[in-house]
């Protein structure tokens, strides 16, 4: 099974039956665009195996492929759900489409598995490596964060720049595999350099301040919603990234606010006092029904607390900035 960075443009151009097989729906739609690109002229049909109606158009669809026909991309989604009974039906439309002008195009978006041996992934249904036997297999699951450097080298090469590997790190370092931010990102920054206005810190001050923002974002909407798992987890990225004083900051600031709404029945008092965004204020005066008054203030001393320690110049680790949220929720 051959990833993406594996496969080269003569060989999507030369190819007739496609199997794709992974989670990862940007990849799924960039191979999409490739092709596209690619056969800019051909009819493109979409279908879904997993609903009966469109299974059954499918097949009729391909049946009636012929030499005179324009040329056609038929993109089966869901291609693991066909029946038994009807597996050797779509063998023998890939088999028969060897031959043909047209391009098939399977898609089995599960979760693949790994073999440890040979270091690659598998198919996991039986029904898919059935089907896949007359097509370029290709890897659309999401990669390991380790792997994503060599990506970021391939993204690079699609946009025929030159990214230094402090950037590449950078880019993995904020976005993880979120692959369509980081796409996206590159192409921001192809544009740049091609209009010879990139600036690596101007960049990195950008995008750090705008990702902070939206981890900020998550994170208060989770504490007002009382997602420990989220909180803990986005939080806990945010302290690595800027320390305590920046997590014992942002709880007071959400659970001040929730003290006022409290007071006041959901009305917030002097918002423009607050530093919180006004998207977050509102989400403050619809969440306060969510904790109790008893709550939020054993969550205003906690803090408290934990804003002393840190005064006296006693460094906070990872155990007390989970025993700090788990203190604040523990009524959960």
């Amino acid at each position: 099974m051959n990833k993406i960075f594996e496969i080269n443009t003569d060989l999507l151009k030369k190819s007739k039956n496609l199997f794709l097989a992974g989670d990862n729906d940007f990849l799924y739609l960039f191979i999409k665009d490739k092709i596209k690109s690619i056969h800019p002229d051909s009819e493109i049909y979409i279908f879904d195996c997993s609903n009966k109606i469109e299974l059954q158009e499918a097949i009729e669809s391909l049946s009636n492929l012929t030499l005179f026909s324009n040329k056609k991309i038929t993109i089966l989604k869901n291609i693991d759900s066909i029946s038994e009974k009807l597996i050797n039906t779509f063998v023998e439309i890939f088999q028969n489409n060897l031959e043909s002008e047209n391009l098939i195009l399977g898609v089995d978006n599960n979760f693949l598995s790994f073999d440890y041996r040979t270091k690659k992934n598998l198919l996991k249904s039986k029904n898919s490596i059935t089907l896949s036997k007359n097509c370029q297999l290709i890897d659309i699951s999401t990669p390991f964060e380790s792997d994503m450097i060599r990506w970021i080298s391939f993204f690079e090469n699609e946009k025929n720049i030159t990214i230094s590997s402090k950037l590449k790190k950078d880019l993995v370092s904020i976005f993880g595999t979120n692959f369509h931010s980081i796409y996206n990102e590159i192409t921001k920054i192809s544009y740049l350099i091609e209009s010879k206005i990139f600036s690596y810190d101007e960049w990195y001050q950008s995008i750090s301040n705008s990702h902070k923002n939206k981890q900020l974002w998550e994170f208060n909407y989770a504490v007002l919603d009382k997602k420990l798992h989220d909180i803990l987890l986005i939080g806990n990225s945010l302290y690595l990234q800027y320390g305590m004083n920046f997590i014992i900051s942002s709880l007071f600031q959400i659970f001040e606010a929730l003290f006022f709404n409290h007071l006041n029945d959901g009305t917030n008092v002097n918002p423009m006092h607050s530093s919180l965004k006004p998207n977050i204020l509102k989400r403050v005066s619809l969440s306060h029904k969510n904790f109790e008054m008893l709550e939020i203030e054993n969550a205003l001393i906690a803090l408290y607390e934990a804003d002393k320690k840190q005064k006296q110049r006693r460094n906070l680790d990872d155990a007390e900035f989970v025993k700090l949220i788990v203190e604040i929720f523990s009524n959960e």
